[in-house]
């Protein structure tokens, strides 16, 4: 049952297709290439299929950073905001404003988020409630936090805009020191991934250069389990070339 339900879980992710068509663009080529042969794309498309959850983990989380960004952007408004002596409330207002003047796009996340925070606290006078359900459907874990430190602002009183611009500083300071080491995390991999590409385009060269020695690697048993082997010693270098790149944060 709880791996059916991870299965499902991963079927209704908005990335299983796109992960879907990249596993079987990487699955078609890396067979033609490595292989001429459509049964061994098949293959390498079932051994890929193993990957999908990790894939679409990966994406799932930049996306998350991509939303971090924005709210960093939203925090500091909310700053400067508190800090000019605005209440609460009213800074989330005035928010909405230079929020979509900064992202034009109607469908931004980050404006419609604010349009939803500054419903609720028409309804409830408070934002406390839209923040803990955004950063907890978000998994953005500064968000819950930032609306619980509200809550207990909201609650006992005080200089509450001081209070607030202090949390603001305080979160926007965390979350760009994230985003940095997530940037340069980001540039690794990425080098990582043209490293690894320009093994198919070397292949491709030398295939199109000499194509009578690499005639003898793709009708032998011996040139299969070398281009086998080559393929192998890629994948192990991407994979611990990713792992090695990435820093946990």
């Amino acid at each position: 049952m709880e791996i059916r339900d991870k299965c499902l879980a991963v079927l209704r992710t908005p990335y299983f297709k796109r992960v879907l068509l990249e596993n079987s663009i990487f699955s078609l080529v890396t067979g033609w290439l490595f292989y001429r042969s459509f049964i061994a794309a098949l293959l390498v498309f079932l051994m890929s299929s193993f990957t999908i959850k990790r894939k679409i983990q990966t994406k799932i989380d930049n996306d998350r950073q991509f939303k971090t960004r924005a709210f960093i952007d939203l925090l500091q408004i909310l700053r400067r905001l508190s800090a000019s002596g605005l209440s609460l409330t009213q800074s989330f207002s005035q928010a909405k404003k230079e929020i979509e003047m900064m992202y034009s796009d109607e469908s931004a996340w980050i404006r419609q988020e604010l349009v939803l925070i500054n419903t609720r606290i028409e309804l409830e006078q408070s934002p406390v409630g839209a923040l803990k359900e955004l950063g907890e459907r978000e998994s953005i874990n500064e968000i819950v936090e930032m609306s619980s430190v509200l809550g207990v602002l909201t609650s006992y009183g005080g200089e509450i805009s001081v209070q607030i611009s202090k949390l603001a500083r305080s979160i926007t300071e965390r979350l760009e020191t994230e985003q940095e080491i997530y940037q340069l995390t980001a540039s690794k991999l990425f080098e990582q991934k043209i490293l690894f590409y320009l093994g198919y385009a070397m292949i491709l060269l030398l295939n199109q250069t000499m194509p009578e020695m690499f005639r003898v690697l793709y009708l032998t048993l011996t040139g299969r389990a070398v281009m086998t082997g080559v393929l192998i010693i890629m994948l192990f270098g991407k994979m611990l070339g990713t792992k090695l790149a990435r820093i946990e944060v």
